[in-house]
């Protein structure tokens, strides 16, 4: 299995990238909000908002550490 984390500034072109190794690659792509803090608004009735997405992760974070959004992913990778 092959893994690749991307990084960046808020619109440096992430999604754009993962969009073309999901495409030529046939890679799986997760994402943060997507696949842990949407579903976790959504169960909230909390509308998708830039600013209840960085509320969210920043409770997450200081509730179960820093590194919480990323061994969430990790263990939907298995």
């Amino acid at each position: 299995m092959k893994l690749i984390g991307l990084v960046g500034q808020r619109l440096c072109g992430k999604n754009l990238f993962a969009d073309y190794i999901r495409k030529k690659y046939s890679f799986s792509v997760l994402d943060f909000t997507r696949d842990i803090l949407a579903p976790i608004l959504k169960k909230q009735y909390k509308p998708i908002t830039r600013e209840n997405l960085i509320g969210l992760s920043m409770s997450l974070r200081e509730k179960y550490g820093i590194d919480y959004l990323a061994r969430k992913l990790c263990e939907m990778i298995g």
